[in-house]
């Protein structure tokens, strides 16, 4: 490019003997990295050598290390158009550092979207010996047993043929009685996202779960505890809380799970009250994501 404007700039008698210097200022070509990474954004690739995923990743500052709900390395998405149609491919940050598969440390070309996931829990609330989360990698399942075990089993208290599976859908959350029967259950497969429910028998109480600051169960100690109360004790809606979407499951006389839905962003908003439902124990309250 240099040679080429010299020559044109001297046939046309502008410069005598013109010595001209080209240096590009900015790239065109970019990749995007999102998600759970330090410093998320658009990166130009680099001039004359290639920009592969684990120095994309670098360039943003690595995996996100801040408070919060941690990344989860074994599922980045990569979004790329493939003649003229978005393709997507899973790719695993471990398996390229920790376990030496060089060969899935892809080139990234221009126009490449990185999305870094949060990493999912499977979730066990109730009367178990452990209830909490447990980190699960995308894709992969467990049986009922497992995750029985992982949250140290029933207590002696455990309504065992009250437990409850509670998965969350495309179409918003569903509610599934699961056996009594270790044998009957055991074709039952738990993924990340879903939580199992442990009632106490005669222990009045109401579970909070979803995108609130800690979920789990609260005792029912008043009449009249109402289901933003119960949020609130639940340390209120995160900042990724549907708060006009929150469902509340309750069993009906019939012994079936009923779903109502609590506009409870407009109930406090508006001041509602009339509108905040008051629980009654084995209530579950749904915070969905938005």
């Amino acid at each position: 490019m240099a040679t080429e404007l010299e020559a044109l700039l001297d046939k046309r008698g502008f410069v005598r003997h013109p010595q001209v210097d080209v240096s590009l200022v900015e790239n065109s070509e970019i990749v995007y990295l999102l998600g759970r990474l330090n410093r998320p954004g658009a990166h130009s690739l680099p001039i004359g050598r290639p920009l592969r995923l684990t120095q994309a990743i670098a360039m943003s500052g690595g995996l996100y290390t801040g408070t919060g709900p941690p990344p989860d390395p074994t599922s980045i998405r990569l979004l790329r158009e493939v003649k003229g149609k978005r393709q997507t491919y899973l790719l695993s940050f471990v398996e390229i550092t920790v376990n030496g598969r060089l060969d899935l440390d892809i080139e990234l070309v221009s126009g490449d979207v990185i999305w870094v996931p949060t990493q999912q829990n499977l979730f066990v609330f109730g009367s178990v010996l452990r209830p909490g989360g447990f980190p699960l990698h995308e894709g992969s399942r467990l049986g009922v047993e497992e995750v029985l075990a992982l949250a140290g089993g029933f207590k002696n208290d455990a309504s065992r043929d009250q437990v409850l599976l509670v998965r969350r859908q495309r179409a918003g959350v569903r509610t599934y009685r699961l056996p009594v029967d270790p044998l009957k259950r055991a074709g039952v497969e738990l993924t990340a996202g879903d939580t199992i429910v442990v009632p106490a028998r005669g222990l009045r109480r109401v579970f909070v779960l979803g995108a609130v600051g800690k979920q789990g169960g609260i005792s029912l100690d008043e009449d009249d505890l109402t289901v933003t109360k119960a949020l609130a004790l639940s340390g209120g809606l995160n900042r990724i809380a549907a708060g006009n979407s929150v469902q509340l499951i309750r069993r009906g006389p019939d012994g079936k799970k009923r779903v109502y839905p609590v506009p409870v962003g407009k109930i406090i908003e508006e001041g509602l009250i009339e509108k905040d439902p008051v629980l009654e124990p084995g209530d579950i309250i749904w915070v969905p994501e938005s």
